[in-house]
């Protein structure tokens, strides 16, 4: 792949396209066509030289005899003579061809046979390039069912009848009896609504007799979570404990590594709530409103 840019700063494949594409979409003009792909030519192989002929070595001659020392010569003088020495002109014998000693012949060397040629291996033709497989369209998400609320069972009574559907609630003498049924017991306490942050105008419920607040996690879990609040330590760093003989709310600090704050003031062990009191907890601030109190309790 060779990255190329075009003078509008766009990146393009050079060796599949001859021009930008991307210029091309932005005018409405058609696309350059891609480069024709160039399959690679197979190579002929070589021809194999075949070895050449192996020259036998020559014969060697066998020396001649040497002449005998006592033989008769002749001397450049003319003289003829049978010693080393000519008495004449004291030239010396001169030396035959066949007087010197023969030389040294090596024995040839014994010539290894020609290794076989091995047979050059086919070319394997280039495989065809796959075609990309198509995109599958992703699935439509199913749309999650709203989770039914479990309905309120509420107290109720019932006059016993003859021949009544409920064999449970009837007694056996005829009588009227009372059918008591599960109720819910979470009701609302009262509320505290985040005054300030990016959170500014959340409301939380308070619905049982305690609520922990603080940043939860996995392995923490709280009633009101102030995730926003980096600030905030996780786990619970408070709790509100609502007195139902008394009608009274405290904030109870739950030892974490988050001070709690009730109108400024730190909250150490706990402290008694009053309508409209401000609860600072890290960056967070809080206004609680009670709907319990004096005035009406559950």
């Amino acid at each position: 792949m060779k990255l190329k840019r075009c003078p509008n700063l766009h990146y393009y494949d050079g060796d599949k396209y001859s021009a930008c594409p991307h210029c091309a979409a932005a005018k409405n003009e058609p696309a350059p066509k891609p480069k024709p792909v160039m399959e690679p030519v197979p190579e002929e192989p070589k021809p194999i030289e075949a070895p050449k002929p192996i020259e036998a070595p020559k014969p060697v001659e066998p020396p001649k005899p040497a002449e005998e020392p006592n033989a008769e010569w002749r001397c450049s003088c003319g003289a003829i003579n049978s010693g080393k020495f000519c008495p004449q002109c004291g030239s010396p014998r001169p030396v035959t061809e066949a007087s010197e000693e023969p030389p040294h012949v090596e024995e040839p060397v014994p010539v290894e046979e020609p290794k076989p040629v091995e047979e050059p291996k086919p070319v394997e033709e280039p495989k065809p390039v796959e075609e990309p497989k198509p995109v599958e369209e992703p699935k439509p998400v199913e749309e999650e069912k709203p989770v039914e609320e479990p309905q309120v069972r509420k107290i109720y009574y019932q006059d016993v009848v003859e021949n009544a559907a409920d064999p449970v609630s009837c007694d056996d003498d005829n009588k009227t009896r009372v059918v008591f049924e599960e109720l819910e017991d979470d009701y609302v306490l009262g509320w505290l609504a985040v005054t300030n942050t990016s959170s500014k105008g959340r409301i939380f419920t308070l619905t049982s007799g305690k609520t922990t607040i603080g940043r939860a996690d996995a392995e923490h879990p709280v009633n009101i979570d102030l995730h926003n609040d980096r600030a905030i330590s996780r786990g619970a760093q408070g709790t509100i404990v609502y007195d139902p003989l008394n009608r009274k709310f405290f904030l109870q600090s739950a030892g974490g590594k988050t001070f709690i704050y009730v109108n400024r003031e730190i909250v150490l062990t706990y402290t008694q709530l009053e309508p409209y009191n401000i609860i600072r907890i890290g960056e967070t601030e809080l206004v609680f409103v009670p709907l319990c109190g004096d005035a009406f309790s559950w």
